[in-house]
């Protein structure tokens, strides 16, 4: 191919593939017409599957020459399966400029926003498409780099490999400093020659522990950060995600494909398995009581029939019996209502299975937690920090469950309780990335022993499999571990992730198993990791809500610092 060919596919590419997302614009005028505050803001979407939160970039300028109160927010629209809706406010001086980010959730490919000046709102629809494979958000100054950064994404190991990958080109200080609003997209690909202050590295390396991709092209070329910090160790594996350091754009190819291709298969979005987001079942939520309805059933008909008849024949007024029959009836009815809803109770109950990567020598976890739960009263609100976001896939993608709806405050960073509707089993995900006191700790019992110490969180229930920081492989129960040969560690371990790997997989209406599984980090069966189930796993965000769990499944898969060994 000539050079001018190559020039001019490279352009096609850089204008279909890396488009920078529509912008829309709004104006708002006071009762005389007279303009008070401008808008200008586009929505960079990710995946439209699995789940997790694109953004929407919203500039803010007011025009008048007095202050305002500005709310935006962002919902689904009215015609759509999914209910989902985000709100900021902010006060604006006469003549500031203000940029506000909005969470964007899984759908809609479309929505609605909504600029409110003291009061006033205006509305306007908003482009939010989402690609259906492989979605890259580059963060660059330079659009032209579109085309090698898809090449770089291509080069990928991909589960969606005979899919052209979609791009989102946004420049570096459009962004949020906010890891949860990358979860949607597949991969992350920076610049390292593009202006990435500190807490936006922050935050991409806390997307990456959170399961997802970061690229980084010319990593010596970022500013100081958490970020070119650990491209520049080319740790890889990073919690459930990967960071990638690769040579600067522009250059040979050869070793970037190189690099790419020893990299962990991605999907799109979060490593989530299918099974996460579905109910699980609540033991004896709804279930029929047989013998208490058997017990009221038959007392009904002793006093409709024998006793009814008594009664009246005494009165000698048969023809109450018009009367009595449908009261008896309704009572009993009400009393088998009355009976279901206090045998299903009145707060929170539920199910919960979570997988956590737990780096101890860090002092972060990183933890995917799926519940499905039971409220008898539906809560106030929730609370979401900056560590976790909670997501509810029936609000997302609908399906026929119009109570559920996903309506986020980010002024308070709370969550409406809607989003866990009253007497209505619903499935909601966790993704949680954060810092993490607990640990698992251990003291040498000579050479052929080691034991659990108590007390530092980490309380192993079932098959520990564990490598120590020489190499060494130990297998116990009850915190007594033992030595084990190579080998037999090793397909101790692979035995484990299988088990773990059958949890998350899920099979139902004749679509077979995801071919996801459940996320596993990358350092697990190197030196200083191990694997265990936990009785329980305090470091997992529970959104505010005191909750009665009939069944509790958590995993963790740990990485060990010297510390935490005690002689």
């Amino acid at each position: 191919m000539t050079a001018w060919r190559r020039a001019l596919v490279a352009a096609a590419w850089s204008v279909l593939l890396a488009a920078a997302p529509a912008q829309v614009t709004l104006t708002h005028q006071d009762a005389q017409g007279v303009p008070v505050c401008t808008l200008r803001a586009w929505a960079s979407g990710g995946c439209d599957g699995g789940l997790g939160l694109g953004f929407v970039t919203v500039d803010l300028q007011n025009v008048d020459g007095r202050p305002h109160t500005v709310a935006v927010s962002v919902a689904s629209v009215p015609w759509g399966s999914a209910d989902v809706r985000t709100l900021r406010s902010a006060v604006l001086q006469p003549g500031e400029q203000r940029r506000l980010f909005q969470p964007l959730t899984v759908p809609p490919t479309h929505a609605l926003l909504t600029l409110e000046v003291d009061g006033v709102g205006r509305e306007v629809q908003l482009d939010c498409s989402r690609g259906g494979g492989v979605v890259a958000l580059l963060l660059t100054d330079r659009p032209e780099l579109g085309p090698a950064s898809l090449e770089a994404v291509q080069a990928l190991p991909s589960r969606w490999s005979k899919r052209t990958p979609d791009q989102v080109v946004v420049a570096g200080d459009h962004v949020p400093a906010d890891w949860r609003m990358f979860t949607a997209f597949t991969a992350v690909v920076v610049d390292g020659g593009g202006a990435l202050d500190a807490d936006r590295q922050q935050a991409l390396c806390r997307y990456a522990a959170a399961g997802g991709t970061v690229v980084v092209a010319g990593a010596d070329r970022l500013a100081s950060g958490a970020l070119r910090e650990l491209a520049a160790r080319d740790i890889g594996a990073i919690g459930f995600g990967q960071v990638i350091a690769i040579p600067a754009f522009g250059g040979d190819t050869t070793a970037m494909r190189a690099r790419l291709a020893r990299a962990a298969t991605v999907g799109q979005g979060l490593p989530v398995a299918t099974s996460l987001l579905q109910e699980q079942t609540i033991g004896g939520l709804g279930e029929t009581p047989v013998t208490a309805f058997v017990l009221v059933i038959l007392l009904f008909a002793i006093l409709v029939g024998p006793v009814n008849f008594i009664v009246l024949r005494r009165r000698r007024q048969p023809m109450l019996a018009l009367l009595t029959v449908p009261l008896l009836g309704f009572g009993t009815t009400a009393l088998i209502l009355t009976y279901g809803v206090f045998h299903d109770g009145f707060g929170v109950r539920g199910v919960v299975t979570s997988f956590t990567a737990l780096d101890q020598p860090r002092r972060e976890c990183s933890a995917f937690a799926a519940r499905t739960l039971f409220a008898g009263l539906a809560p106030d609100e929730l609370t979401m920090g900056e560590q976790a976001v909670l997501l509810s896939p029936r609000a997302s993608y609908g399906g026929g469950h119009s109570g559920d709806r996903w309506s986020w405050n980010g002024d308070r960073e709370r969550l409406d309780g809607a989003v866990l509707p009253s007497r209505t089993p619903t499935p909601l995900l966790t993704v949680q990335q954060g810092t993490a006191r607990q640990r698992l700790t251990l003291r040498r019992v000579g050479e052929d022993r080691l034991e659990v110490l108590a007390g530092g969180g980490v309380e192993p229930r079932g098959e520990l499999v564990l490598r120590d920081l020489d190499g060494r492989w130990w297998r116990g129960t009850d915190g007594q571990l033992s030595p084990v040969a190579d080998a037999v560690g090793a397909a101790l371990l692979q035995n484990a992730c299988a088990r773990l790997e059958l949890i998350g997989r899920h099979a139902d209406q004749g679509h077979g198993p995801d071919p996801r599984g459940v996320p596993l980090p990358g350092y697990l069966g190197a030196p200083g990791s191990y694997l265990t189930a936990v009785a329980a796993a305090p470091w997992l965000d529970e959104h505010g809500l005191s909750v009665d769990y009939d069944v509790a499944r958590h995993y963790v898969a740990g990485r060990l610092h010297e510390e935490d060994f005690v002689r």
